[in-house]
Formats: C-alpha cells, sequence, structure tokens
C-alpha cells in the first residue's frame, strides 16, 4: 500500500498516482493510511486514487493570503469582526468620516504654513523696511530712544457706538503693550468725553481728552478725522511728542508695540489685500475723485486704520488728505474707501512711506501669522455705523 497527502489529491491523475508507488497486488485493502494521507489501489492494473473515504474527515485547507493595508476604510483580502460584513471594495462610512477631518486639518496646516512668513521683501525698492519680527533689534532700538527721551504720542478716535463698544479694551491694551519703556501721551478724540472710562495709566502715560463735533454719517466721521488731527491733535502734539501714531479705536493690542515701527513717516500693510495682486487693490479708480490712482502707480494697499511719523510729516499727510476730502465733497464725489482711499493716494503719488509694518501690527485673523501684537476687534457694523 502506497498513500499520497490529502491536500495533492485533488491534482493527482491515474499516471501520477501510477508514478507515486507500487500498490499491493492482492487488491487486499492495506492498514489505515496515517492522518492527511490516502490510499493508492489497484483498479484493474491502473493505479487510481481513492479518497472518497476521507472527503467527509479531512479539514478545510485555510488560505492565508497577505494582509494589504486599508486606506480610508476600503478592505482587502481578510476581514474579521465589523467588517466582515461589508462587501470587498466598499467604503467603511465610519472611517471614512473620521478621516476626513484629519485630512482636511492636514491641509490647512500645510496651506497656512506656507504664508507664516513675509511674502514681501524686508526692504521696499525705494529702500524703506518693512518690519517683520526678526527684522529688528528689540534691546538696541529701546536703548537708542530711551537715551534720546523719545516721547511717543497715540491718538484714537471714539465717537458713537464706537466709545462704549471698544474704547476701554483698547486703552488697557495699550497701557500694557503701546511702548513700555518709553514715555507716551495719549489723545482720545470723542464726542462725549464724560464717558470715557476711567482706567490707571501706567508711569509716564499721560491722558489728553479732546472733544470732537458731532457728525451724523460715518463716512464724514471717518474722512473729517483728518481735520480733527490737523486742527486738535497735531498743535498739541508737535510740543510734546517726538512721534505721533493715529489708530481706530476697534482694535486690540496684544502683545509688544514697541520702539521699532518709529519713522518720519509710517505706514501699515492692509492684512486684508496682503496677499492680493496689485490690480486687486482697492485703488480709487474714478478720475472725477481727489483720491485717484491712476492704472500702475502705487505698490502696496495700505490701511488707514494705522498710519504715523513726526508732527511734521504728519502736519503734510493730514493737510493733503483733508484738501482733497473737501474737494470732492464741493463736488458731490466721494472717495470708495474716503480717507482710506486719500490716505493710499498720498503714499503712492505724493510722499513715499519711510518705514511700513507688516500685518503683525495690525490682524485682522485671517492671514496665519506666527506673532501679532494688534487684532481687530469683533466688528458689528449695522449697529456701529448708524
Amino acid at each position: 500500500m502506497r498513500w499520497i497527502r490529502a491536500q495533492h489529491a485533488a491534482s493527482v491523475t491515474p499516471r501520477v498516482a501510477e508514478a507515486v508507488g507500487r500498490a499491493g497486488s492482492d487488491g487486499v485493502s492495506g492498514p489505515e493510511p496515517p492522518e492527511g494521507w490516502l490510499d493508492v489501489a489497484h483498479n484493474g492494473g491502473a493505479r487510481t486514487l481513492d479518497f472518497r473515504p476521507y472527503l467527509t474527515s479531512l479539514p478545510v485547507a485555510r488560505v492565508k493570503r497577505r494582509r494589504k493595508p486599508a486606506w480610508l476604510g476600503i478592505s482587502f483580502g481578510e476581514r474579521s469582526g465589523m467588517d466582515a460584513k461589508q462587501e470587498p471594495g466598499k467604503v467603511n462610512r465610519r472611517r471614512f468620516l473620521l478621516c476626513v477631518p484629519l485630512l482636511a486639518l492636514s491641509y490647512v496646516i500645510y496651506i497656512r504654513s506656507l504664508i507664516c512668513f513675509p511674502q514681501v521683501p524686508s526692504v521696499t525698492s525705494w529702500g524703506a523696511p518693512i518690519i517683520w519680527e526678526g527684522t529688528f533689534d528689540l534691546e538696541k532700538e529701546t536703548s537708542f530712544h530711551q537715551e534720546h527721551g523719545t516721547v511717543v504720542g497715540l491718538s484714537v478716535f471714539a465717537v458713537k457706538q464706537y466709545l462704549e463698544n471698544y474704547l476701554y479694551n483698547f486703552l488697557v491694551s495699550a497701557n500694557l503693550h503701546f511702548m513700555p519703556g518709553l514715555p507716551c501721551v495719549f489723545y482720545i478724540l470723542t464726542d462725549r468725553p464724560s464717558a470715557v472710562p476711567a482706567f490707571e495709566p501706567r508711569p509716564g502715560l499721560s491722558v489728553v481728552t479732546l472733544q470732537v463735533p458731532r457728525r451724523n454719517r460715518w463716512q464724514e466721521i471717518s474722512m473729517l478725522r483728518m481735520q480733527d488731527l490737523l486742527e486738535l491733535v497735531l498743535p498739541l502734539a508737535k510740543e510734546k511728542v517726538h512721534y505721533l501714531i493715529c489708530m481706530d479705536v476697534d482694535q486690540v493690542f496684544t502683545s509688544r508695540y514697541g520702539p521699532e515701527v518709529l519713522g518720519d513717516l509710517m505706514a501699515q500693510l492692509h492684512s486684508g489685500y496682503y496677499l492680493a495682486k496689485r490690480e486687486e487693490f482697492p485703488y480709487e479708480q474714478g478720475p472725477q475723485s481727489a483720491a485717484y490712482i491712476p492704472p500702475g502707480e502705487g505698490q502696496y494697499y495700505y490701511h488707514a486704520s494705522v498710519f504715523g511719523g513726526t508732527p511734521s510729516h504728519l502736519i503734510n499727510l493730514t493737510a493733503s488728505c483733508l484738501a482733497g476730502i473737501l474737494k470732492d465733497k464741493e463736488q458731490g464725489v466721494e472717495a470708495v474707501w474716503h480717507d482710506e482711499s486719500h490716505l493710499n493716494r498720498y503714499f503712492a503719488l505724493e510722499n513715499l512711506p519711510l518705514k511700513i509694518l507688516s500685518p503683525e501690527y495690525c490682524w485682522d485673523k485671517r492671514l496665519w501669522l506666527r506673532y501679532h501684537r494688534m487684532v481687530w476687534a469683533k466688528k458689528n457694523y449695522e449697529k456701529l455705523r448708524v
């Protein structure tokens, strides 16, 4: 008697069986084959396999295949547990829903990491520095201005609902972060001096409150602040401060806003148009307006919420902008972005700024920045501009 392993039985032909070995010539059944083997028996001179008695007792062979990784819930190869009910090639909904937020987060982190750093050079084509974190020596800047006794002024407009909604947070944050270590003067321009909130000024800080006329339209409030600066603030500032920075009130200081920003004529890049192309800047395009900027002129778009310089430079700036605003008013014309349009015309066509602040110094929370000094406060124009 000869035997052959059971797992080879399906592929054995009579000719192969004959080659396996000789079976007993008498056809008498031999001993039981070992487990997993089958007899090779005679059948009329030809050797064939008789494995039927063992079919019922043979274990089912399990073929193990290499399991391939499942991506996004797509199953390959064997499945077990809950996946066993899933048809091959179909997406597991639960896994897919878990992967989508992770992929989205990875995409956002990657895209935003591309704009964490300056998209413009740290120096303009005319040689003015663009101030980013890491482009200045803070200790050197502070020591220079302390040795020279520099006094810095800060003017802020707070009228109507802007006073109640923004002024207190602006003053408290400025008291903490604006020019620490240097003597300062805050000029608060408001239509209701009695409503100005009280706060405890730090040593070396003085506060001057100035009353401005009440105006009905917010566009006039915005545009005619150039007149208020020229007639109310600058006559005082030129006697007391070396530099004056003019700001909107709907902002909050978040970290040190230091002497690195000081210069003869300083402008602030508009965070909302920082990544825009030149043709996308909202310059005034109507030639009938005094704020008109011809095509091809201007390299940057500046924000009117922050600008500054020495009092003498600011007198020229505010006088020029005010003249254009009053000229438009006489002709019944209003620039697309009011005083900001006139400010951009001044910087583009009359006097290029000598120092430019990056969006770190006036952040609208849309750009992904590693550092920020001041951020826009939440705005509700429907309630504020009435």
